[in-house]
């Protein structure tokens, strides 16, 4: 693993929950998580009806009528 200590990190949250899974990864870049996200939402757009952007860290899949999957970066300094 490597050692984030003293240096920001990017958090990337992924929850679904319509099955209460939640994953957490960190990358060394905001590139890096960026493109985790893209190519989760590249991957989820044949299963889901909608994929919706938030803001700027932050996007939504979801369903009519079913809980959404969220998505989201954030950085973080780690001590």
């Amino acid at each position: 693993m490597k050692n984030f200590t003293g240096k920001t990190c990017y958090m990337v949250l992924d929850r679904d929950m319509e099955e209460l899974i939640f994953d957490t990864m960190l990358f060394s870049t905001y590139e890096k998580a960026l493109k985790y996200v893209q190519d989760t939402i590249k991957e989820g757009q044949n299963l889901y009806d909608r994929v919706i952007q938030d803001d700027e860290n932050s996007w939504r899949m979801q369903d009519d009528g079913e809980q959404p999957r969220i998505i989201e970066v954030f950085s973080k300094v780690v001590w």
